[in-house]
């Protein structure tokens, strides 16, 4: 702790808090490690974990005529819906992409069955976003992928999908 009894940076980033300078659908998401962060977090160390990639498939035409302040402000709750999703079933979302998100399951912390974590996410994903259409009265489609690797800092080899 810091003076004051305030978190430090590095233990905001650790419990998987915003740190300064985050922007606001980022700070949605009690999971969220700045990208900046997470390979800091992950260096040094093997670990077997799960990445989930989702997005909202031909966002482009919702957003078409918008600024980019007004796109973020339509695309917000098909993002919540997802980073939603993915926090309840313990994952740790690492990147907010535009239009979808990036997050890891097993990592930084080790998860149990965190490739069976990912794909109930997923799913969940899919489920949260036909909601949020149906609310929204606006169709959609979202897609998601994952893969899994054991490996330092990058999860690109031995592949599996769900």
């Amino acid at each position: 702790m810091a003076e004051g009894g305030h978190p430090t940076r590095r233990e905001r980033q650790v419990e998987g808090r915003p740190t300064r300078g985050a922007s606001a659908s980022m700070a949605m998401s009690q999971n969220f490690i700045p990208p900046s962060r997470t390979r800091g977090l992950l260096e040094g160390e093997r670990k077997f974990a799960t990445v989930l990639f989702a997005d909202i498939v031909n966002s482009s035409a919702l957003v078409a005529d918008a600024d980019p302040e007004e796109a973020n402000e339509k695309l917000l709750p098909w993002l919540q819906a997802m980073v939603e999703a993915i926090g309840g079933y313990g994952g740790t979302v690492t990147q907010l992409l535009g239009d979808g998100v990036m997050a890891l399951f097993g990592a930084p912390a080790a998860q149990e069955h965190h490739a069976v974590r990912a794909c109930l996410a997923a799913q969940e994903i899919q489920l949260r976003c036909a909601r949020t259409d149906e609310a929204s009265g606006v169709p959609t489609r979202s897609a998601c992928g994952s893969a899994s690797a054991r490996e330092s800092l990058s999860l690109s080899r031995s592949a599996a999908a769900c």
